[in-house]
């Protein structure tokens, strides 16, 4: 497990007068790195798709290993009719959250405005898995954590068919975009855009 950006902070600071002491990070050195670790990536067999989940990260090239293990877990999770099904039902999660930051309120009382049984049934699988997806995180469980939130697809799928998320109540609509935040900003920072992986759907 190597810190890739860190060893580039320690190589660059000798230099950093060349370049009128501004960061690295205005430099085009992350992109390189990210397009060699596409390349290997696609060299070991990975699909684009696969590869495009942790093209999400917000530090997408700077822990590599990493990425190989996330990715290797995607390819193998992708097989899972629910994994596969929750992958799909992200992209909901993204666009009906775009542009809501994840607050700082606890679950709980998230929970505690919620009305309809689908939403508080959400709200007690997201207390319930989501500490077991982050010890796997922690310990690069990756298999673990897929497994995981894969098994979060029939709350999820449940909550899109019986929940009107943009309620006319205010306090009920926060509630809602809040608990669908509080799954989406996890994945998208410790495992990527899932939702990479979704199989277009069909129109007649």
């Amino acid at each position: 497990e190597v810190d890739l950006a860190a060893m580039v902070q320690t190589a660059y600071e000798p230099h950093q007068a060349l370049n009128g002491g501004a960061g690295w990070d205005s430099l085009p050195v992350g992109q390189f790195f990210w397009e060699r670790k596409e390349h290997l990536l696609e060299q070991r067999g990975f699909k684009p798709d696969e590869i495009r989940v942790v093209g999400a990260l917000p530090a997408k090239w700077g822990h590599p290993y990493r990425s190989l293990q996330i990715v290797s877990a995607v390819s193998k999770a992708r097989s899972s009719k629910d994994f596969q099904s929750l992958a799909a039902l992200f992209k909901r999660v993204k666009n009906i959250t775009k542009g809501v930051e994840d607050s700082d309120v606890g679950l709980d009382q998230i929970r505690s405005v919620l009305k309809e049984p689908a939403e508080i049934s959400l709200a007690d699988e997201l207390a319930k898995r989501w500490p077991m997806i982050d010890s796997a995180l922690t310990n690069a469980d990756y298999g673990l954590a897929m497994q995981q939130l894969g098994s979060l697809y029939p709350s999820v799928d449940r909550f899109f068919t019986d929940v009107l998320v943009m309620a006319d109540d205010p306090t009920l609509r926060q509630a809602r975009l809040a608990l669908l935040t509080r799954l989406r900003t996890p994945i998208l920072q410790r495992i990527g855009d899932i939702s990479e992986i979704a199989t277009e759907e069909k129109t007649a």
